[in-house]
């Protein structure tokens, strides 16, 4: 069946891949110091967790700081944050549109991938390939209006006029392992992302 697209914005490539990212670096205790502590976001007997603003350059830009009763200190990425006591979720960067309101953003985002793949020549001799996934970030099928939206967590990929939980692990790993082109519903924030434990930081 032919899929009609509803384009808001222009296609766009997004390398969005957590390797280049961490959920957090190791910081010196003077670094610590510099921070004025706003919150306390969560104080266990392994840990304190806060909410701190730097002092020295003071751009009201606020950070999530971690001192462990080992002696270490971590400053969190911006896109990580507590979940509860024993779990920080870490978002992969947003999957970005010209449009900020439209009916492919709604509980959720709706959005076309194409995979890159490898092409083989005439003489069976692999061409240079691009890697990675184009997103367009505003395409929707002719009939996203009439289709549920969920709201539990997962990858939902639009099949037979309707979505298809593929996965209930909605990070961007599980994602590229899919390989599958095709139009995408992300539920809730609409991002991807992973928890991790607070004793996985070390």
């Amino acid at each position: 069946m032919r899929l009609a697209f509803l384009y808001l914005s222009l296609s766009i490539l997004i390398s969005c891949s957590n390797n280049e990212r961490k959920i957090y670096k190791s910081i010196d205790p003077s670094v610590y110091a510099q921070y004025k502590i706003i919150d306390t976001i969560y104080k266990t007997k392994d840990y304190i967790a806060t909410k701190c603003e730097d002092s020295v350059k003071h751009d009201k830009a606020y950070v999530t700081l971690i001192k462990k009763v080992n002696g270490k200190y971590y400053l969190l990425d911006p896109e990580a944050h507590f979940e509860n006591d024993s779990t920080i979720i870490y978002y992969s960067m947003p999957l970005r549109a010209d449009s900020e309101n439209g009916s492919f953003q709604k509980n959720g985002i709706w959005f076309y991938a194409l995979f890159y793949t490898e092409k083989i020549n005439s003489t069976g001799i692999y061409q240079k390939s691009e890697k990675g996934v184009k997103f367009s970030v505003d395409s929707i099928p002719s009939n996203a209006d009439k289709i549920g939206r969920p709201e539990l967590q997962g990858i939902y990929v639009y099949q037979n006029d309707s979505l298809m939980k593929i996965s209930g692990d909605q990070s961007e790993e599980k994602f590229y392992s899919l390989k599958r082109n095709g139009f995408y519903f992300l539920p809730n924030s609409g991002r991807f992302f992973k928890r991790y434990s607070i004793e996985s930081i070390e």
